[in-house]
């Protein structure tokens, strides 16, 4: 049985393993390791690392309860320990207040060895019994408490209230080589207008710290953040942040590292995931000050908040590519370790808590949640343990190389189908090209627009001289790739079969497939059927009806001017190709632009003074309904949350159009080869096993739909499934139904969004280096300073010049 988890509390893990002594800033034994970019076959002598996994969850598939949940909180001596909770819904007729919990539910603690097997099992319902009883819980689960490990104990950490309802919190410690319970002294704070977050506790070597946090009363009043220094289980020292910074509001630890044998950093954050400043820490005597020194080459280091201190080794990062030494003495990042000398999932291992780390032996552990279910506050996790070793020599010696670059993130079946290919009996080894990499927030357009420009020209200069990737992965909307001098021809590859094969035609450029679609969804103006006309696409004039008369004036695509101008192009993008190349001199551009400029504002936007104030005013525009709104589905799991939970009737209308085209097939991921590369046979063959029932499948369960129907429906009826279980859960309970609509699915629904996909007939394409210019000069027009024929003149020429010069 998978586990199935409503997000189990997790608390922050300190690796307990012991090596050598070695200076935080690594040596000789842990130097700095990079993928050879000339490498081009695998030799015998290129480093690689067995990899052995387990799946905790595949232990409990035949327990006797309903559901089995279980949460990695440590590792102690060698064994990882995972919290496992089992439980079965209460039959009909037994009430939750009233009922024995115990004939229900079991609760453990479960140790394993790194090579899979459990080795022995705690009871918490019998250990924890005296806490549950101080603490007026009838079961663990409703002691609502956290695992932490600290050196060779167990840290619990709950929250009771006291008579008058004030939540408190308690830290009990477990001793797990006997069982045996230490119970803390219950903590209530004295002013009642405070109320206890908790506390993380992080440990490096000898020393402990703890942070607690006091929350104000509402968001944006001030918290207290408490850091106590134990060493050797003695407190040296307490420092509230508020006393030594004019910063009055901190909820979490960002980060947290040791940066010498005596100093540890932390970073802080407000309750938005605002950094508020990086302190240090001094182990001897406790004390807490700010930190000023330059650490801007932290910036470059992604997933920082998933560090582990391995004693002996230092601060380790893990990320998609590989391991990261963080070495303050020298400010660098380097890697220690790249995941291309092993057969691990990117995707998982990123997930995954680092435990112990040494030149033969790697080992990982933890929690993967690959995506959100049907049904909101619905996911499901597996528990994995990994054990990479160091091997003699190759396997793979004598494989030729084929690199794959993606411009975004690798989703895990893109990852597994690498797992896949290199386990296969293929002639090529698939090693990932970290070189064209985005780093900026999609949220500043055209900052993030400006870097993609640059990837992509780089990428493109690369390709046509043979120096690029031979796999592009994710790729499908950037048109300036697509062409037989940089790509394959992989129209003779579209697989046959039950497949969505209008995203196959829809992907064609001139009728040739350049890059292969794996994943489908929708994009379009999502609104009630009533709502909707006879057709499903616009023109400008019926837009502007529909905004009018059935949107109450609300724009469903909420954009700027300048935005909205440039979705519409996108979305007509094959209307501005022609032989020559791409031309925006035509009545398409000039209708558009005069539409955009007559009748597109954009939102407005308040100024708020006070941050509660700026804070309400979101939550209740989030909170607001509105007749209409531009949607993108990606996954029938999101078709069912968004719109089935609800009862809802969706309809996709298009954007609007010149031709008052429907709405528009979305892809994030696709594949496609290079014409220069070495092993075009050896990529077609990576191709095939992306496309295969097996990869499908995964893209299927880990949130994506894919375009082999097959894999999809298997998928899909699983979510229905889930959703009517949960529907079933809901109304069982009184007080629960009276506050939803209780609505179950069944196959139609998974066909309305079939033919929701199957109605889609064209995929909205890019340029980010053209659009760039276009947003520069467009705004001229809109500004009253240019006609609309000065502007297209200087578009044309600026456009012509660049795409000539980029070849």
């Amino acid at each position: 049985m998978r586990s199935r988890c409503r997000k189990l509390s997790a608390a922050a893990l300190s690796a307990s393993f012991l090596l050598c002594s070695l200076p935080l800033s690594g040596c000789n034994l842990f130097k700095k390791q990079s993928v050879d970019q000339s490498l081009e076959v695998i030799k015998d002598s290129t480093p690689w690392y067995g990899l052995e996994k387990t799946m905790v969850d595949l232990n409990y598939e035949d327990s006797e309860y309903e559901t089995v949940e279980q949460e990695y909180i440590g590792s102690i001596g060698g064994e990882a320990i995972f919290y496992v909770r089992e439980y079965s819904n209460l039959p009909e007729g037994v009430f939750y207040e009233s009922a024995d919990l115990s004939l229900y539910n079991d609760n453990h603690l479960d140790f394993y060895s790194f090579s899979g097997e459990m080795t022995r099992s705690l009871d918490l319902d019998t250990i924890l019994s005296p806490v549950m009883e101080r603490d007026g819980a009838r079961d663990v689960s409703e002691l609502g408490c956290s695992f932490t490990v600290v050196g060779d104990k167990i840290m619990l950490e709950s929250h009771p209230f006291d008579e008058n309802y004030n939540r408190g919190e308690v830290i009990d410690i477990l001793d797990p080589a006997n069982g045996e319970i230490t119970e803390g002294e219950p903590y209530f704070p004295e002013d009642p207008g405070k109320l206890v977050y908790g506390t993380d506790i992080y440990s490096f070597d000898d020393t402990e710290i703890d942070v607690f946090v006091l929350l104000g009363g509402y968001i944006y009043s001030p918290s207290d953040c408490i850091i106590t220094v134990k060493n050797g289980g003695t407190t040296v020292g307490s420092t509230t942040l508020g006393d030594i910074t004019d910063v009055d509001n901190y909820e979490t630890i960002k980060w947290i590292m040791k940066a010498s044998d005596d100093t540890v950093l932390f970073a802080v954050e407000d309750p938005f995931g605002v950094e508020h400043g990086v302190f240090a820490v001094d182990t001897n005597s406790g004390v807490v000050s700010s930190y000023n020194d330059d650490l801007t080459w932290l910036e470059e280091v992604p997933n920082i908040a998933n560090s582990s201190y391995v004693s002996g080794v230092g601060n380790l990062v893990c990320d998609d590519y590989g391991i990261r030494l963080i070495d303050f003495e020298n400010k660098t990042s380097d890697y220690i370790f790249r995941f291309d000398y092993c057969n691990i999932n990117r995707f998982d291992v990123s997930s995954l808590k680092l435990v112990d780390y040494s030149e033969d032996q790697i080992l990982f552990a933890g929690d993967v949640i690959r995506s959100d279910g049907p049904v909101y506050n619905y996911t499901e996790n597996d528990s994995y343990l990994y054990r990479l070793t160091r091997a003699e020599s190759n396997p793979h010696a004598g494989k030729d190389v084929i690199r794959i670059a993606s411009i975004g993130d690798i989703s895990y079946a893109a990852a597994e189908a690498v797992c896949a290919y290199n386990e296969g009996d293929h002639s090529c080894f698939a090693i990932i090209d970290d070189r064209y990499l985005s780093s900026t927030d999609p949220l500043d357009t055209d900052a993030y627009m400006t870097e993609l420009a640059d990837i992509e020209n780089r990428l493109s200069v690369d390709l046509i001289a043979g120096d690029g990737p031979d796999i592009l992965l994710n790729t499908l909307n950037l048109k300036q790739f697509n062409s037989p001098d940089v790509l394959v021809d992989l129209s003779s590859y579209i697989p046959e079969g039950n497949y969505f094969s209008n995203v196959f035609d829809a992907a064609k450029t001139d009728g040739v497939l350049y890059q292969m679609p794996l994943t489908c969804g929708i994009c379009g103006i999502s609104t009630d059927r009533e709502n909707a006309g006879s057709t499903v696409g616009m023109s400008y004039d019926e837009y502007t009806a529909f905004v009018s008369d059935k949107c109450n004036g609300d724009d469903p695509v909420d954009m700027t001017q300048l935005d909205f101008f440039c979705l519409c192009i996108d979305n007509m993008s094959d209307l501005f190709m022609t032989e020559d190349g791409i031309c925006f001199d035509n009545d398409v551009f000039r209708e558009l632009a005069a539409y955009t400029n007559d009748n597109i504002f954009d939102p407005i936007v308040i100024e708020y003074s006070d941050p509660f104030e700026e804070w309400s005013a979101e939550l209740d525009a989030q909170d607001e309904e509105h007749p209409a709104q531009l949607m993108t589905i990606e996954s029938f799991n999101h078709f069912a949350r968004e719109y089935k939970f609800d009862d809802k009737d969706p309809v996709f209308l298009g954007l609007p159009s010149s031709d008052g085209r429907g709405p528009s097939i979305s892809c994030n991921d696709s594949v496609a080869v290079s014409a220069k590369s070495d092993n075009v046979d050896g990529c077609i063959e990576f191709v095939g096993v992306l496309l295969s029932d097996e990869i499908q499948t995964s893209f299927a369960d880990s949130g994506a739909t894919p375009v082999n129907v097959d894999a999809f429906e298997i998928s899909a009826a699983r979510s229905v499934q889930i959703f009517n279980d949960t529907m079933a859960e809901i109304e069982a309970r009184s007080y629960d139904a009276s506050m939803f609509n209780i609505v179950y699915l069944d196959d139609e629904d998974i066909e309305e969004y079939e033919d929701l996909i199957r109605s889609c007939d064209h995929m909205p394409t890019t340029d980010n280096a053209v659009m760039l210019i276009v947003r520069e000069e467009i705004q001229a027009y809109f500004a009253g300073q240019k006609s609309i024929d000065e502007v297209l003149d200087t578009i044309t020429n600026r456009v012509d010049l660049f795409v000539s010069e980029r070849g």
